[in-house]
């Protein structure tokens, strides 16, 4: 009897080291495939890193970051311009691909937390385009992305990103101003919400104002950045030269706070290129706005000098890189 069971518990032991022996082997076989599906993808070859990922998934079927890249594999290669079944088979592997990505990822770890992430940004963007249009399942998918951290900009502004192609616009306008308020001090949900404002959504002035006022907010909050002076100055340029509503008061009105601000990004950075050919294109607005020939001239004269000095700074800068690269 003794021997009986020492006998039974050596054959459960042997069975139990065998099975494990397999699950370890198994384990490797699906890491190297995944590993070598991983060099594929990163050279951009879709096509041989798709049965890679597959034989990942056959050792082990629960490999999250196997069904991501599968998934991400078949989008790559998917045009949504091209008939055919073969091409819409490769949106529909994509779709399934990424909902076995959620279903098998726990969000232990941080990388795991990132997969997810990634994997309801793709989906959002599934379900935001033919053949899979649907506001309802990408707005799941974006409220899931904002629930698992609702202080994370990029997450609301998918958000406000999706309301925006449905043409929500009311509710675009209200996850830009909660992105700005969970925010306060983030220059990045400050310029969101002006550039929204900005946008053709609206009608007559009033949107722009409302631009130009929280943009006045974003230099404030970095008023040592010459780039958020160009970037205000950008914005009354593009309103005075492309508004055809506007008057001639108003255009030089704008060409003068455009090169205001120029002028300040130019203090703080006086090689800064694209500040610069602002400045010209201010100066050329406020001319094109002025009756009088003798001041038009002038203006379209400093216009012209300022784009020799312009054209100088880029010279020296593109000097600077070849030297730069060259000591590399």
């Amino acid at each position: 009897m003794i021997l009986r069971n020492t006998a039974r518990f050596i054959a459960v032991v042997l069975v139990t080291v065998t099975l494990s022996g397999c699950s370890v082997v198994r384990d490797l076989r699906a890491k190297q495939a995944y590993l070598d599906g991983n060099k594929k993808y990163t050279e951009e070859n879709y096509k041989d890193a798709i049965p890679l990922y597959e034989r990942a998934l056959l050792f082990k079927p629960d490999m999250a970051a196997a069904h991501f890249y599968l998934a991400s594999s078949h989008l790559a290669l998917y045009r949504p311009d091209r008939p055919g079944d073969e091409n819409r088979s490769h949106i529909e592997t994509a779709l399934k691909e990424y909902q076995a990505t959620l279903a098998q990822n726990n969000g232990a770890s941080e990388s795991d937390k990132k997969l997810r992430r990634d994997t309801l940004m793709a989906l959002i963007s599934i379900h935001s385009d033919d053949p899979f249009k649907s506001f309802d399942d990408a707005r799941r998918y974006a409220t899931e992305l904002v629930n698992d951290d609702p202080n994370n900009l990029t997450n609301l502004f998918a958000m406000a990103n999706l309301f925006e192609k449905f043409e929500q616009i009311d509710e675009a306008e209200a996850t830009y101003k909660k992105a700005r308020e969970l925010n306060p001090q983030d220059v990045k949900a400050c310029k969101a919400l002006a550039a929204f404002y900005n946008k053709t959504y609206w009608k007559g002035s009033a949107r722009f104002d409302d631009t130009m006022a929280i943009q006045e907010q974003c230099v404030a909050l970095t008023p040592d950045d010459p780039t958020v002076y160009h970037t205000v100055a950008a914005f009354y340029w593009d309103k005075g030269y492309r508004d055809p509503m506007l008057s001639d008061v108003k255009k030089r009105e704008y060409a003068q706070k455009c090169l205001d601000n120029v002028t300040k990004a130019l203090e703080l950075k006086s090689d800064y290129f694209e500040a610069c050919v602002y400045e010209n294109l201010c100066y050329r607005l406020m001319g094109y706005a002025t009756s009088n020939a003798r001041e038009r001239q002038r203006l379209f004269d400093r216009a012209d000098e300022i784009k020799n000095e312009c054209n100088e700074i880029r010279r020296r800068q593109q000097i600077e890189q070849k030297v730069e690269a060259t000591a590399d």
